[in-house]
């Protein structure tokens, strides 16, 4: 293959899809997995199957992507691309096949690659090997535990220095990808300059909140930075399906995209005037947040201008077209206004009858008469399925940071940091947020803290994240970067989990601090920090393969650590952060958080099979019981006296909700939500007695992760202290609201003193009895 990267490309890259295929292929032979239709599958399934890494999953795909690209799109961009991914993934193999202890990896050498081509016969051999001749070669090399793979490969021998080099033994593709990107010309794309000496440090200064690329307005994408920064949502799709819908119907139409403060809709409204300017075009746009006809006239008193061609009186007669994009705040105030309610009783109406402040349900794309609701708040950040959460919009925005592409403005600038031999803490950090699962962990980290803390994270919160954990409030140049301890607090696992005093996401997400969390595991690693000595440890809980922990190893293991008690104690403070990005998977197992997933199973269930949500009802009505007392089966305490504890009979059910049918997964409630039956009585049925009727409500109970939390651990026997129950105030008054139903209205009273108990009833008359039991 290498002998045809830059004089025949298209051959280079039929090779190279050869041997990728058959190298796919022999690995799930040897490792006895079935084989898919599709290398993608084929990638997926050993990733599934624990053979390859995160990373290594990653290369794979890679692979696969410039092989694909380079036959069907441009092959002399995608050769030497290729070549270079398929050196790593053939040192990888090399090691976990062979056997081979003293191997020591070789250094990508590119003007090897170089010559190589120069020199080759355009009709040499390895221009014309069949699959068979393919599959035979690497069959050999696997028998014979490859003595002779990397020279088969035409990748160069193995180094025979004396240096110790089987930490370095996968080539860091960054400097592949900048011997690649001399070829790509891309530097006309976007103009670098340096701050602090750093390209990087200047790129990723457009991710704070202050940077005046994070400010939205009607020409944000007319800058080729946010073009490339803007990652598609569904809520996106939403709305352009429903512009294609509305924007030819003759008769009024009135979009209201609605949610939170900071949620996107001025970003969206943004990119679909420059993706879809023919439809946008035909309606007017009023952003609540941004815009005002006259700065005496309140929000409402604006509104009411600006809907007054849906106002009662024009509404028959208005062909008016308006995206109106509203807070939910303000919407309700509206509402609320008398003005409003007078001039605006079929619009509200309508917007009563959708009940769009009910929490439990989808509003999200209804339409009704004249008005179309698109609401951001039945969007999440993240999905749900029933083995978790996944966010893939929080991820994507990750990738665009850190994706090895020439399209990429952020990793072009890292590797001109790297031509000129910059070694900084934010270096490190990209580096080590450019690994697949070092970024994994980092979503998870912030879906539990929007899920734990119910926050709502606009995109532009998410980029200046971004940005706090890669570069440090104080950063400075060290003149000595081998010494970690110098700057330790500046790398990225420690702005994550211990940085409370930037931002409002690392100020709730130190509250997840892995410092904070006891285990036998964690405090056996803590010991052996103290007691073994740092190689031992290294080797016991921490994962060879991660190449960007690297150089903090180096340091552990250097002459400078060793003798110098002060950095023992720095560093070994903070070892508890890195070991859950770098430890091996037996002790990041340590660090997982049951209830946390207990919650989302449920929250799974909740919004898509909730046959599977009676479980949980079980165990809020025990913990009902427990939080209250109980002296037998479905009696709650209402009373405690000095000799009498008195009990309400309450026998409870729940009305199980429908099933989300949303075609985005994103598309759900991130709490759960039960509508409770009352001793039998059914919801919303009429409840008379004589001529008085009246509507029997459910009694609801929103379920967020904090009380969630509270019945777990309830269940299993902890008592909340007063300051607890206090907090969970909101479960109090639902059993209140319990008690306060109509029933039976029996009562048991248990006499203390020698334990006999009565019961207490109630009549028709206002009569009353009082019987043993």
């Amino acid at each position: 293959m290498e002998e045809n990267v830059f004089s025949n490309p298209d051959i280079a890259i039929i090779n190279g899809g050869k041997y990728f295929e058959e190298l796919l292929s022999l690995i799930m032979v040897n490792e006895l997995i079935p084989e898919e239709k599709t290398s993608n599958d084929n990638i997926n399934k050993l990733k599934e199957f624990g053979v390859i890494s995160f990373e290594m999953k990653d290369r794979f795909h890679q692979a696969r992507i410039a092989r694909n690209k380079g036959v069907h799109d441009n092959a002399d961009k995608q050769a030497y691309k290729l070549c270079a991914i398929l050196f790593q993934i053939s040192i990888w193999f090399y090691k976990k096949y062979s056997g081979d202890k003293n191997f020591r990896a070789p250094t990508f050498d590119r003007t090897l690659i170089v010559e190589k081509d120069k020199n080759a016969n355009k009709t040499s051999k390895s221009s014309n090997l069949d699959e068979l001749g393919m599959r035979t070669l690497l069959e050999d090399v696997l028998d014979e535990k490859m003595k002779n793979f990397l020279q088969n490969m035409g990748n160069g021998a193995p180094n025979d220095s004396n240096e110790d080099n089987s930490d370095n033994d996968i080539v860091k593709e960054e400097k592949v990808q900048d011997s690649y990107n001399e070829d790509t010309n891309h530097e006309d794309k976007f103009e670098y300059k340096k701050t602090k000496g750093s390209y990087l440090l200047t790129e990723l200064s457009k991710l704070k909140k202050s940077s005046k690329e994070s400010i939205e307005d009607s020409d944000g994408f007319k800058d080729k930075f946010k073009k490339y920064m803007h990652v598609d949502r569904e809520i996106q799709y939403e709305l352009e399906h429903k512009l294609e819908e509305l924007s030819n119907k003759n008769s009024s139409q009135l979009i209201m995209l609605s949610g939170s403060v900071g949620d996107g809709k001025s970003h969206l409204l943004s990119y679909m005037k420059y993706k879809r300017p023919d439809l946008m075009s035909k309606f007017k746009i009023h952003n609540d947040a941004t815009e005002s006809f006259d700065p005496n006239l309140t929000a409402i008193e604006t509104l009411n201008k600006v809907l007054e061609p849906f106002s009662d009186k024009n509404i028959g007669d208005s062909d008016e077209k308006l995206i109106l994009a509203i807070n939910l705040g303000i919407l309700s105030n509206l509402m609320d206004d008398e003005v409003m309610q007078t001039n605006y009783s079929k619009l509200f109406g309508i917007l009563s009858k959708l009940d769009i402040f009910d929490n439990s349900t989808i509003t999200t794309n209804i339409t009704e008469d004249f008005l179309t609701i698109i609401n951001f708040t039945d969007y999440q950040l993240y999905e749900i399925n029933e083995d978790g959460a996944t966010s893939n919009f929080i991820s994507s925005l990750l990738n665009r940071v850190t994706d090895y592409s020439d399209e990429n403005p952020f990793c072009c600038a890292y590797q001109k940091d790297l031509k000129n031999d910059l070694h900084t803490p934010i270096i490190y950090n990209y580096q080590m947020l450019m690994n697949s699962e070092v970024k994994e962990i980092i979503v998870q980290t912030v879906i539990k803290c929007i899920i734990k803390n119910k926050k709502i994270i606009s995109t532009r919160e998410i980029l200046n994240f971004i940005y706090e954990i890669i570069v440090p409030a104080d950063f400075n140049i060290y003149s000595d970067m081998t010494d970690v301890s110098n700057y330790v607090d500046d790398l990225l696992p420690i702005l994550l989990f211990n940085t409370e005093n930037r931002s409002e996401i690392l100020k709730d997400i130190s509250l997840q601090s892995p410092a904070d969390i006891r285990s036998e595991k964690i405090d056996k690693f803590i010991i052996s920090l103290n007691t073994l000595n740092i190689k031992k440890v290294l080797e016991d809980y921490f994962d060879s393969e991660y190449l960007e922990f690297n150089f903090f190893k180096e340091f552990l293991l250097s002459k400078k650590y060793a003798q110098d008690k002060s950095k023992q104690k720095i560093i070994k403070n903070s070892l508890i952060y890195f070991i859950l990005f770098f430890g091996n998977e037996k002790i990041k197992n340590a660090f997982v958080d049951w209830i946390y997933n207990d919650y989302l199973k449920y929250l799974y269930y909740y919004n898509y099979n909730p046959r599977k949500i009676r479980r949980l009802f079980l165990m809020i009505k025990s913990s009902i019981l427990a939080w209250r007392g109980s002296i037998k089966k479905d009696y709650v305490v209402i009373n405690e006296l000095p000799n009498f504890i008195i009990s309400k009979r309450v026998s409870i059910d729940f009305k199980p909700n429908k099933s989300s049918e949303t075609k985005f997964k994103n598309n759900f409630k991130n709490y759960i939500s039960f509508n409770i039956i009352v001793n039998n009585d059914f919801c919303d049925d009429e409840y008379c007695i004589g001529d008085s009727c009246e509507k029997q409500k459910c009694v609801k109970l929103n379920v967020d992760y904090l009380l969630f939390e509270a019945i777990e651990k309830i269940n299993k026997g902890y008592k909340p202290n007063k300051n607890e129950k206090e907090n969970l105030i909101v479960f109090d008054d639902f059993i209140d609201e319990l008690l306060s139903k109509k029933g039976d209205n029996e009562l048991s009273i248990l006499y203390k003193p020698n334990e006999s108990s009565f019961k207490f009833k109630s009549s028709s008359g206002n009569y009353y009895s009082l019987e043993g039991e």
